[in-house]
C-alpha cells in the first residue's frame, strides 16, 4: 500500500514545476463571501510548540520529482486526528510547515507553508495560501506567496486529504 501511495505522489509530482518556474503565478484570492483576510503567520516556535505535531525525525527523502527535495513536515494539532484518513477537510487557520534541503546537502535550504484561509479565499483550490520562506522565516517574493499554481498543481491531486498527502504517506 505504501509503495502504491509512493508511486502515486511520484506520478503528482511530475507534473510539479519548480521555484525557478513562472515569476508570478499567484492567483488572486477570490472575493467570494466568508473571506476577510488573508492568514500569514507561523509562530517561530513551531519545532517545540504543544500546537505543533510531526511524524518524522528529521529530514526523510522526498517523492521523485518533487521540488522540496528531503524534509520534515510539522503540522498543526488542528489535523493530528486526521493522520492515516481520508475524506477531510483541514479548520481554517491549520498550518503545514515543511523545511526542506533541495540541495541535498543534508542542510535545510528553506520553508515551504500551507494555511488554510476561510472559504472564499481560493475556493476552486480548497482556500489554501502557499508561500517559501528563508530559514529565518521571511517570505520570499518568488514564487509568488499566495494561491501559487505551481504549488496547487502538486497538492491538488490529494483532495481527500484536504490537500495534505503527508498526512497519509508519513503515517503508513
Amino acid at each position: 500500500m505504501r509503495l502504491a501511495i509512493l508511486t502515486s505522489l511520484c506520478l503528482a509530482m511530475a507534473s510539479c514545476g519548480n521555484d525557478d518556474d513562472d515569476d508570478n503565478n499567484e492567483v488572486a484570492p477570490s472575493a467570494d463571501a466568508g473571506f476577510t483576510e488573508t492568514i500569514t503567520d507561523v509562530p517561530s516556535d513551531y519545532k517545540s510548540s504543544s500546537q505543533f505535531f510531526t511524524l518524522t525525525e528529521g529530514l526523510v527523502p522526498a517523492a521523485e520529482k518533487s521540488p522540496h527535495g528531503a524534509n520534515q513536515i510539522w503540522y498543526s494539532t488542528a489535523v493530528q486526528g486526521f493522520v492515516g484518513q481520508a475524506g477531510f477537510t483541514a479548520p481554517v487557520g491549520t498550518i503545514a510547515v515543511k523545511e526542506y534541503d533541495a540541495s541535498g546537502d543534508g542542510e535545510v535550504d528553506g520553508i515551504a507553508v500551507m494555511i488554510k484561509q476561510a472559504a472564499g479565499y481560493d475556493p476552486d483550490n480548497n482556500d489554501w495560501y502557499y508561500d517559501y520562506r528563508d530559514v529565518d522565516g521571511t517570505i520570499k517574493s518568488q514564487p509568488s506567496p499566495g494561491a501559487n499554481q505551481t504549488c496547487i498543481g502538486c497538492h491538488a491531486v490529494w483532495p481527500e486529504q484536504d490537500y495534505l498527502p503527508g498526512l497519509l504517506i508519513l503515517s503508513e
